[in-house]
């Protein structure tokens, strides 16, 4: 036996090994760090400490270079890495914003920072340019004025592209490049625009829906560019968008469709009513119409009347208007009693003036509207009637009516799936059916089996008459999680996407915060995807936490989001809308003034980081500060009436917004002063 001693002095000395072990194996990690991300470190160091954009570039010449020499193992190459591509894009933009600083130096003995087209060049000498930096530089070159390099520069990309793949990153940086090489076509003096020579000169050929229209319009509106090329390049767009609708009509009206914002939508339509003006070129009613049922979709039922109006005064309204008007008149706001009652007769009303009274047989589409219109109003029994006494039974027999009429019989009141499967077509032809469909069997928690069944048979077997979209994948995400027996479920694995496909993630995520009633599940599955960090993701998040009452937790998202972006451009209206529309809905909930300042900061910051409040907030704050006024009787102290003049000066000051009527009324007669402005 050993004495318990000699064990007591045998492990002390097996222990000292082992530490020492461990120590000199610790210190061999920490001294092995990979080259690039070396390099990586040591420019972070350059740009953080020294502020010295040349210094920053001629240590990354000579590193890289080094690097570049030492990289014996084939799996690890430049190209190939991504251990750069923050870092390098803080060097493109520390240099364009040190060569704009230099321009209004006095100090011309002052050595000149390197221009962000040099550094991007040495980038891609050594295969380490992506579609991110090329961005920086692009929008370089817009705020220079200089169309030419702009058109230059996209050679270069598409051929950094040809001999590097991965020079494509996640998000939506390859997208923007598109868009700014189009801003360089556009900012040409005296030349019109042809969408075909631009699709050339994009090397997209035969395929000019690749362009977002959009997309475009925002960053000719956002970029930092002169005054008068902005002018120059707007005109341009106009003419081109119109050319697009000529051209990609189906594409126009998906890429219309995917608008998010009122604001969005109303600039587009300015500018193709501005085009069509000028070229003398009326627009088509279809296109009109598709105009009526988004602003209609967005809440904004007066603009889609203003739509219709336009075309009513050419004399040339046709029966895809007429059926967005039937549409558009169920969704203007009634305020008082008799809703239903007086939506119903505005509804009624168009259905005499265009139909009824028309020689011509009335067509399903316009049936179609009409179901939807009862339905969106809410006017069930209508509905009800409608259907049984006036819609011919030849009309019923066809699925796309037949869908429609089902969509709605499902919000009624008490609704239960058993009282339409019968009903139900074996193939929906129906997206939006098919989608309220599976909503109702996840809420009605009918059998994991009999779910999957009907997934499968509509949207993934081989004969499924659907594609899932973005509101189908969110349902998907959330009956997997209600069925699950999985301790370590992921969302968005369980239905094979990945949080790295920011677009998509993103817009699943939204809908799921819309299907979602449970707040918690809602924090699960954003906690999966807060990194890469977007602007969109976490607006949709305070939303889904205003909903929830926690402007707490609304201001936290919001917090995070500011501390750990590194760049003010990403704090865009997508974050700032909703964190306004927070605090407002939280003002109006509270009937108080506790929240004023807050909405102020928020304004502010808005001010600061996107040059003015949107439509959307600027239309959210007159509304909470008319709502509070009224239900205070306009009784405010001092310091309060001051910051209600601070935020209305803000909602003035957005060019050409006009706030509501209603509110502007409401303010007047509780004695709240407005701006000159309003005068």
């Amino acid at each position: 036996m050993l004495s318990s001693s000699f064990r007591f002095k045998n492990a002390l000395c097996i222990r000292s090994r082992v530490a020492a072990c461990w120590n000199t194996t610790a210190a061999n990690a920490a001294r092995q760090v990979h080259p690039i991300s070396q390099l990586s470190l040591d420019l972070g160091n350059q740009l953080k400490v020294e502020h010295n954009t040349l210094a920053a570039f001629n240590l990354f010449k000579k590193e890289v270079y080094d690097v570049s020499q030492n990289l014996n193992d084939p799996r690890f190459t430049l190209q190939r890495s991504f251990g750069l591509n923050s870092v390098l894009k803080q060097l493109l933009q520390a240099s364009k914003a040190d060569l704009t600083s230099s321009k209004g130096s006095a100090d011309s003995n002052a050595q000149l920072p390197p221009n962000p087209y040099e550094i991007l060049t040495v980038m891609c000498q050594h295969g380490l340019a992506r579609d991110l930096h090329f961005q920086v530089v692009f929008e370089h070159l817009v705020a220079s004025n200089a169309p030419q390099d702009i058109l230059g520069l996209w050679v270069k990309y598409l051929e950094t592209l040809t001999e590097n793949p991965r020079a494509i990153t996640y998000g939506s940086h390859h997208e923007n490049n598109l868009a700014l090489a189009s801003i360089g076509y556009l900012m040409l003096r005296d030349k019109a625009p042809h969408l075909s020579e631009l699709a050339q000169i994009l090397n997209i050929g035969d395929t000019p829906e690749k362009i977002q229209m959009s997309r475009l319009r925002y960053l000719i509106d956002t970029l930092q560019m002169d005054p008068a090329v902005r002018k120059i390049a707007k005109n341009s767009y106009s003419l081109l968008l119109l050319d697009f609708v000529r051209t990609c009509r189906p594409e126009f009206e998906k890429q219309l469709k995917g608008l998010d914002l009122v604001q969005d939508v109303q600039s587009l339509f300015q500018n193709l009513s501005t085009a069509s003006r000028l070229s003398e070129q009326p627009l088509s009613g279809d296109i009109i119409a598709a105009f009526m049922i988004k602003f209609t979709q967005l809440k904004k039922p007066q603009q889609a009347i203003q739509c219709f109006n336009l075309i009513k005064q050419t004399g040339k309204v046709d029966l895809s208007t007429q059926n967005a008007l039937l549409v558009a008149v169920a969704n203007i706001p009634v305020f008082g009693r008799d809703v239903r009652e007086q939506k119903a007769k505005r509804i009624e009303a168009v259905w005499n003036t265009y139909f009824t009274n028309s020689s011509d047989p009335i067509e399903t589409s316009s049936y179609i509207a009409l179901v939807r219109a009862l339905g969106e109003s809410r006017n069930f029994q209508q509905l009800q009637q409608l259907w049984i006494n006036e819609i011919p039974s030849a009309l019923k027999a066809e699925q796309k009516l037949t869908e429609e009429y089902l969509l709605f019989q499902s919000f009624r009141k008490n609704f239960s799936l058993e009282g339409i499967k019968g009903q139900l077509p074996e193939k929906i032809g129906s997206l939006e059916l098919a989608n309220q469909v599976l909503r109702k069997m996840t809420e009605e928690r009918l059998p994991e089996a009999e779910i999957d069944q009907f997934y499968k048979q509509q949207f993934t077997d081989p004969d499924a008459p659907l594609k899932p979209d973005s509101t189908t994948l969110a349902l998907k995400m959330y009956f997997n999680s209600l069925y699950t027996k999985d301790p370590e479920f992921q969302f968005f694995k369980s239905i094979s996407k990945s949080k790295n496909d920011v677009g998509t993630s993103t817009e699943i995520f939204k809908k799921f915060t819309e299907i979602c009633p449970e707040i918690d599940t809602v924090r699960s599955v954003f906690k999966e995807i807060e990194t890469p960090l977007g602007a969109k993701k976490y607006g949709y998040m305070i939303t889904a936490e205003s909903k929830a009452g926690n402007i707490d937790a609304c201001e936290e998202v919001f917090k995070k989001f500011v501390k750990e972006t590194r760049d003010m451009n990403t704090i865009t209206r997508s974050i700032l809308d909703p964190i306004i529309e927070a605090v407002c809905e939280q003002s109006i909930k509270e009937k108080s003034t506790a929240l004023l300042e807050k909405m102020l900061v928020y304004a502010t910051f808005a001010k600061k980081a996107q040059k003015s409040l949107t439509y959307q907030a600027a239309s959210k704050v007159t509304h909470t500060l008319a709502q509070v006024s009224k239900a205070l009787s306009g009784k405010f102290t001092s310091s309060e009436a001051d910051t209600i003049a601070k935020l209305l000066q803000d909602v003035y000051a957005v060019r050409n917004f006009t706030p509501s009527q209603r509110n502007v009324d409401i303010l007047v007669q509780n004695k709240v002063a407005l701006p000159k402005a309003s005068k």
